[in-house]
């Protein structure tokens, strides 16, 4: 049965170029930044359906982020965790039909504001509560503003406005730290280099899908690992909607 030595090994075949800044922690390729996002419920709609490496390394010439290569492969390219989360935002808010305009002026406007290297994995962001949102409103200096209008005061409440899907992230000092991506499954940087694990363990969901098609029983997965039924259950559930998420869009991508 793999170790857990051997999994991290795998997942992380290098280090971060920054060392221990956490931002810059992780350790996410393209594809596996495009399978999470498939695989969790992240509502995404039209041609992010069919997301692929291109787009992603698009968003990065964009500004959003700088995108690496693997010193081995340099076909091979990744992100670190705060750019997989900067990611996450701007497929949401693609998906709800932002435009790249009011995204741009958003990044640049709260970048300009707070030095945040990473604007869409440190702030919190409300949009249009109607079905064509258009504008993109956080806080700055306890004013609430219109982020994508470069600052113009919001004199409005929170009324009319709607939270970005935010859930399953996790802040420490202004940043996002570690996200669950689904139920008990989570992505941490800082343990086995950001593969997705069971909450509350170092056990790669990797591992337990890789028994469990080894023909390894559910019971003895379970004490090997020193797991519960549930959380086996959990990370097979996991990697399944991975594999979903692996193929999903195909049939767009062909059409």
């Amino acid at each position: 049965m793999a170790t857990e030595s051997t999994a991290q090994e795998l997942h992380s075949p290098i280090v971060s170029p920054v060392g221990q800044n956490l931002p810059e922690l992780g350790v996410f390729y393209f594809d596996e930044v495009r399978t999470y996002l498939k695989a969790t419920d992240l509502e995404l709609r039209g041609d992010l359906l069919a997301l692929s490496n291109a787009q992603i390394s698009s968003w990065g010439k964009r500004g959003y982020f700088r995108d690496r290569r693997n010193r081995h492969d340099r076909n091979k390219r990744f992100i670190a965790f705060a750019e997989l989360i900067t990611t996450r935002m701007i497929a949401i808010l693609r998906s709800y039909g932002i435009s790249w305009r009011a995204i741009k002026s958003t990044h640049d406007y709260v970048k300009s504001e707070t030095d945040a290297i990473y604007p869409f994995a440190t702030k919190t962001f409300w949009t249009d509560d109607s079905e064509h949102p258009t504008h993109l409103y956080t806080v700055i200096d306890d004013r609430l503003v219109a982020a994508d209008r470069w600052g113009q005061h919001f004199f409005r409440t929170l009324r009319g406005t709607k939270l970005v899907h935010s859930s399953g992230l996790e802040f420490s000092d202004d940043i996002a730290v570690m996200w669950e991506p689904h139920r008990d499954v989570l992505i941490n940087p800082r343990v086995q280099g950001g593969a997705p694990c069971i909450k509350g363990t170092r056990v790669p969901t990797s591992v337990l899908i890789a028994a469990h098609g080894a023909g390894y029983p559910a019971d003895e997965i379970c004490k090997h690992f020193e797991l519960t039924a549930n959380q086996v259950e959990t990370g097979l559930e996991w990697e399944n909607r991975l594999r979903r998420g692996a193929t999903r869009g195909q049939d767009e991508r062909a059409g």
